[in-house]
């Protein structure tokens, strides 16, 4: 009767009217359904955690590299959900453990990325499951997925087990892919001091013998990308690990300038100890002093006023530290530098070119309280004159040639 239902459907609900014809009938359903269905019913059960319908379809010739509409072989559906034995039974069977789908990595790349949204497995089902892939030749640096590669989706949770699983088996982030360009990087916006500083130790290792230059300078701008980030939002364990690791302090990064610009804009100061020019020119803003000025970080002004750092320095959009603390409307930083003895009608930058003095910056955006106080220090409008005496000037020329 069975040979003679083409339909699955119809085949199961035979089965189900007896309960000895179901398990006559169970082992010809499955064999449908490899034959005709596509072997549907192994990825429904791999994804769902149905240990032994992935036995009982396996045992009559499901082909393992089946896949969904989305390239999801049965094996990336058990490791991508955290089901650690039907992982194994599908490698015992002979599952790629190197396949991938379009969008959603390998299955080495799912264990690993245990925050995503459709894991429900414990951590630890996670790691058996890495474990079990390592142990059958998955390639720990192989590509694919929102995070790129494994080492990072790991990092990016913090997850320290399965990140000592996949360095022991040799990964390693050089490709500037996935969506925080480096594991290092995930590791940082992770929070994971400890993740930082295993990815540093793996790299230190790799880099001292390995002879690959694009690599090093790879990793050199990396640490460089990496500080700036860490300093900016003050993660002080992180920036000592790695200034220690060889980070260059005085690197600059486009408009953020170098670390300790960045550090200074966060009220962040563990960079002055470590040795960073404090008169380093660069960024937007161009000198740290600037940058804590117009930021109004107090603390941070003192250290590097204290340091030498030179209150009348010229650099960056707002000309010199008064002019950036006036612009924006730093009472406090003010004071300090008009005590520390800055120039009250020294020129310079946006406002000065623009303007003129701090005086003019602060006219301009509307300062009232901070005005006073350059009118009090003896402050001059001299660059509202000489644009006068410039326009009277061009005047009088007019005048001449008609």
């Amino acid at each position: 009767i069975a040979e003679n239902l083409c339909l699955e459907r119809d085949i199961n609900t035979f089965a189900r009217t007896d309960r000895r014809l179901y398990h006559l009938l169970n082992k010809y359903l499955y064999r449908h359904n490899v034959q005709h269905g596509e072997s549907s019913a192994l990825l429904w059960a791999s994804a769902h955690g149905r240990l032994e319908t992935v036995r009982k379809i396996l045992e009559v010739g499901a082909p393992t590299e089946v896949s969904d509409n989305d390239g999801r072989t049965p094996l990336l559906q058990a490791a991508e959900r955290g089901f650690s034995g039907i992982v194994e039974l599908l490698v015992n069977a002979g599952a790629n453990v190197n396949s991938k789908s379009r969008t959603y990595g390998n299955a080495l790349y799912l264990a690993s990325a245990k925050c995503h949204i459709q894991v429900a497995a414990s951590a630890e089902g996670q790691e058996d499951i890495v474990q079990i892939l390592l142990a059958n030749g998955a390639n720990a640096n192989l590509q694919g997925g929102y995070y790129g590669n494994a080492i990072q989706a790991a990092s990016a949770s913090g997850h320290i087990q399965i990140m000592q699983l996949l360095l022991n088996a040799g990964a390693m982030d050089f490709t500037q892919a996935g969506h925080h360009g480096s594991a290092l990087f995930a590791a940082l916006n992770s929070g994971s001091e400890r993740a930082v500083e295993m990815l540093l130790d793996a790299t230190a290792r790799t880099i001292n013998k390995g002879k690959n230059e694009e690599h090093k300078a790879i990793w050199r701008e990396e640490y460089c990308r990496v500080l700036h980030e860490a300093s900016a939002k003050g993660q002080e364990v992180v920036v000592r690990l790695l200034l220690e690791a060889g980070a260059p302090v005085d690197a600059q990064r486009g408009r953020d300038g170098n670390a300790l610009q960045v550090a200074s804009a966060g009220g962040f100061d563990k960079l002055i100890d470590a040795g960073a020019n404090i008169d380093a020119e660069g960024g937007d803003y161009g000198k740290a002093l600037c940058v804590a000025s117009a930021e109004g970080h107090i603390d941070v002004m003192r250290l590097l006023i204290d340091a030498g750092s030179d209150v009348n320095a010229q650099g960056g959009q707002h000309g010199n530290a008064l002019c950036a603390a006036s612009a924006n409307g730093r009472e406090q930083a003010v004071k300090l530098l008009l005590v520390a003895g800055a120039h009250v009608d020294d020129q310079g930058g946006r406002y000065g070119g623009e303007y003129g003095s701090a005086l003019q910056a602060a006219l301009e955006m509307g300062h009232e309280h901070i005005v006073k106080m350059l009118y009090d220090e003896g402050a001059h409008e001299a660059a509202d004159g000489d644009e006068d005496e410039a326009l009277d000037e061009d005047d009088d020329e007019t005048l001449d040639e008609d």
